[in-house]
């Protein structure tokens, strides 16, 4: 038998989807269809090798998803994220959690689609669009779960990254 490489493909992500170890909303049109990405790079904290990146997808209603990956995890480790106030320097308050990851023992993704909302300095809920997300005056932190006290395994600044991406969508035009 002869199979291309693009139909085995296709096949094995329907597979995987309809199966539930893809969920569907990683495959919607929402992150096919981001306009720009900003990402941000996490740094191990002392001690750690974990690191990874966040990117910042916007939407066409100028929400945004957000896709955390972080490598380097320990298997059946939980990884607590976030998006917080303030830098690493000078933490705040929590502005936005992340669900858990799972470490897989290499690399643990998770994604929060159609970011509209963000707990601000003040602890008040406030609307957010990309382009005030890409500003935000916060950082990223990564921690793995602790029975008595979770540890800081990755940071990066949100405001200090200047790496916008202009992603061109033929199927907009």
């Amino acid at each position: 038998m002869k199979y291309s490489k693009g139909r085995i493909t296709a096949t094995c992500i329907i597979v995987l989807v309809f199966s539930g170890f893809i969920p569907k909303q990683y495959t919607s049109t929402a992150v096919k269809q981001a306009l720009r990405i900003k990402q941000i790079d996490l740094m191990p904290s002392k001690g750690s090798i974990v690191h990874g990146t966040v990117l910042l997808k916007e939407n066409m209603d100028h929400s945004a998803n957000i896709v955390i990956t972080i490598q380097n995890t320990k298997k059946d480790s939980i990884y607590l994220s976030q998006i917080n106030n303030g830098s690493t320097e000078s933490p705040g308050l929590m502005a936005l959690a992340f669900p858990v990851m799972k470490g897989s023992g290499s690399f643990a993704t998770q994604i929060i689609f159609n970011v509209k909302a963000i707990t601000n300095a003040s602890n008040s809920i406030v609307p957010i669009t990309y382009d005030d997300l890409i500003k935000f005056p916060g950082y990223v932190s990564v921690q793995i779960a602790g029975l008595s006290l979770n540890k800081l395994m990755a940071t990066g600044n949100i405001d200090q990254h200047l790496s916008v991406i202009t992603a061109v969508n033929k199927h907009l035009k």
